[in-house]
Formats: C-alpha cells, sequence, structure tokens
C-alpha cells in the first residue's frame, strides 16, 4: 500500500524536528534514569536520527519523491503531424526548457476530436508504477482522455490506424489508459485525444487537403482561435510512496476558429 506524498513528507520533517528535540533536551532528561539515564537518549536519537536522514538521503539519490523540487516523470518526445485536423506547427525547441517546444494548430470544429502523441520518461534512478495520467478541461473543451498501444514501448505511438504503411498493428494507441510499470530510465508512449466544445460565435474551419503542406505560422487564419492543452496531471508510486505532480507539456494544442473574434470565442 502506497503511503501518499502529502503524508509522508510532513511525518518525515515531523520526526527529524522530534529526534533533534530529544537530543537537545537530553541533558535535563538524564536524572530520569532508565534509558534517559547518561548520555544513551542521546546516542539512541542521535542514531535513528542518522539512519532517517541517510534514508532520505538515498532516496533522493536515486531520484525518490522525497524533495519537493524534483520529481521523477519529465517529458520525452512529441508528434503530432498525422491529426487530419493539423493547419499548422510553430515554434521551435526551447533552450532553456522553460517553455513549450511547440505550439498545434487544429481546425475547429464542435465535437471533433484531435490528437496528439508524446513520451514521458522515469528519469530517476529506481521503477516506478505511472498509475494516472488526465488533464483538467480549458474552456470550450468537451473531454479528455489518454490512450495507449496494445504494447506499451519507448516509441510514440500512432494517434490513428493505418498513419504510416510500415508500423505494425500493436504501434496504434487504441487503449484506454492503465497502470504502467516503468524501469528506471525507461520512456513510454501515450496518446492524447481531445474533444472541442462549443465555441460561440465560431463556425468549423475547414481541414487541408489530404496531400497539402501545413500552413506558415505567419498566416493570418491561425490568428483567431482557443488553447487546448498545455499540461497534465500525472500520478506514480515509487518505492511505496505515491505523488501527484502537473507537468507542463513541451508542446501546446490550440484550436483555429473563424476569424469573427479575434479571442477565439465570444462569451456565452
Amino acid at each position: 500500500m502506497a503511503v501518499p506524498y502529502e503524508v509522508a513528507e510532513p511525518i518525515f520533517v515531523a520526526i527529524v524536528a522530534s529526534l533533534v528535540l530529544l537530543i537537545l533536551a537530553a541533558p535535563r532528561l538524564a536524572g530520569a534514569g532508565g534509558i534517559f539515564g547518561g548520555p544513551r537518549l542521546r546516542v539512541v536519537a542521535g542514531v535513528v536520527l542518522v539512519a532517517i536522514v541517510g534514508s532520505a538521503v538515498g532516496f533522493n539519490a536515486i531520484g525518490a519523491p522525497l524533495d519537493p523540487g524534483r520529481r521523477s516523470i519529465q517529458n520525452g518526445h512529441t508528434f503530432g503531424g498525422s491529426d487530419p485536423r493539423l493547419l499548422a506547427m510553430r515554434g521551435s525547441p526551447s533552450l532553456d526548457g522553460s517553455g513549450p517546444e511547440y505550439e498545434y494548430d487544429y481546425a475547429y470544429a464542435p465535437g471533433a476530436e484531435v490528437r496528439m502523441s508524446f513520451t514521458l520518461l522515469n528519469f530517476s534512478s529506481a521503477p516506478l508504477t505511472l498509475s494516472e495520467v488526465d488533464a483538467g478541461l480549458s474552456p470550450n473543451v468537451s473531454s479528455v482522455r489518454f490512450l495507449l498501444p496494445p504494447k506499451v514501448s519507448s516509441d510514440a505511438p500512432a494517434a490513428y490506424p493505418n498513419a504510416y504503411p510500415n508500423e505494425p498493428a500493436d504501434a496504434f494507441a487504441n487503449q484506454p489508459f492503465h497502470s504502467v510499470d516503468m524501469a528506471a530510465g525507461a520512456e513510454i508512449g501515450l496518446v492524447v485525444a481531445v474533444t472541442l466544445g462549443p465555441c460561440p460565435g465560431a463556425s468549423p474551419v475547414p481541414t487541408l487537403p489530404p496531400s497539402a503542406s501545413l500552413l506558415s505560422e505567419l498566416d493570418p487564419s491561425l490568428s483567431s482561435g482557443f488553447n487546448v492543452l498545455g499540461a497534465i496531471t500525472v500520478r506514480y508510486v515509487q518505492l511505496g510512496i505515491a505523488r501527484s505532480e502537473s507537468l507542463p507539456l513541451p508542446f501546446t494544442m490550440n484550436a483555429v476558429t473563424s476569424p469573427a473574434s479575434t479571442y477565439g470565442c465570444l462569451p456565452a
């Protein structure tokens, strides 16, 4: 049974603080006799403190989620070029990792589904179990689903069947997300499928012809729209500790609307 990080972290701090106070108070308690007599209390408390702190240092050294400033899951690779509603891809890799690397622009239509393939990486030195991946609903988005291929691997899976002539049948992500064990350094591919919702004041935008090139990122028709997805929440268990984190993605998904409103959708 996993211990939630929100419980483990304050318990660890409380135990360490109590042991430190006990060591400091040991001279005053020496007259009580028994285990409180002489230096025994300070020695016992010191040994326990060293063991606990040493364990925490060891956990952090292998990337376990005890340090609030570190996470075991990070972004891997991204691929979104096979979506039939994709209009444009803009941006370039971020040099400092401070923001999204790319923006993918999709033709808006109410009820349409757009997809993106990407990977997640366990960059720690200990195995973990990725138990859940989800995302909050942005305005004008009806649903967000995460899918896995029948054979989970380190490759970015196909978001649609028959996207490439030579890909195996098990490369298509057609299974609902389920718990996945990830070895240290392992990478897994999954697909996010976003269903677009109503956008007051906007009309459906036509998709590109099958053989057409993507639009230039400076095309004025791309100036109107709304954000679809830019972050996810990952939940995982590592060395008996369960943790939930918000993970900014290295890409954003946008819906391009008709230019009736430069802000995308009129207030409902």
